[in-house]
């Protein structure tokens, strides 16, 4: 194998390597680009879902606060001025608290369930990421043993040929030498 057939291999693997880089990295970039798009999808979701359920509760926290105020009211009215401003104040206290505790329950479930879905979404995309990773080592690690069992071949072809046409060459060389020291 000359020198120029050498470079010719060297020049080939490194542009094979060039495009298998190129290609792994370009479907590293999409994968994750992907992955970006679902996360920001189920984010958008989540907090659609989220505002929606504050909505409600607030709603219907409000509604029942009004409604236990007018009944309040009512009863009330019957009452003395100072019966109703006490009862009053009683119950707006009441409510408030109901509402501040009812508003932390849900931010807390809100924010464990985002976290815990955003965790779990991450990891799904890197475990994706490493098993592709994992694909493409294989792949090419099976292409280069490929390519070397070849180049081994032909190696060793050309040195048993090499190594014939020593002995061939040394048979004649001993021949020729015969015939030297016989004509002497």
């Amino acid at each position: 194998m000359t020198e120029e057939d050498r470079n010719a291999i060297t020049e080939i693997v490194a542009a094979s390597e060039q495009r298998t880089v190129s290609t792994i990295a370009t479907a590293m970039r999409a994968e994750i680009k992907a992955s970006e798009q679902r996360n920001n999808a189920t984010i958008s979701a989540a907090e659609e879902r989220t505002v929606s359920t504050i909505a409600t509760t607030m709603q219907a926290e409000i509604k029942a606060s009004e409604q236990r105020n007018n009944a309040t009211i009512a009863a009330a009215e019957e009452s003395t001025v100072s019966t109703i401003a006490t009862t009053m104040q009683a119950e707006i206290k009441a409510s408030e608290q109901r509402n501040n505790a009812t508003i932390s329950a849900a931010e807390e479930r809100i924010v464990s369930t985002i976290a815990t879905t955003m965790r779990a979404e991450i990891k799904a995309s890197e475990e994706r990421a490493q098993e592709f990773a994992r694909t493409i080592e294989t792949s090419l690690l099976t292409a280069f043993h490929g390519y070397a069992k070849g180049q081994t071949a032909r190696l060793h072809t050309a040195e048993s040929t090499a190594h014939d046409f020593a002995v061939r060459l040394a048979a004649i060389e001993e021949r020729l030498l015969n015939l030297e020291t016989r004509r002497q």
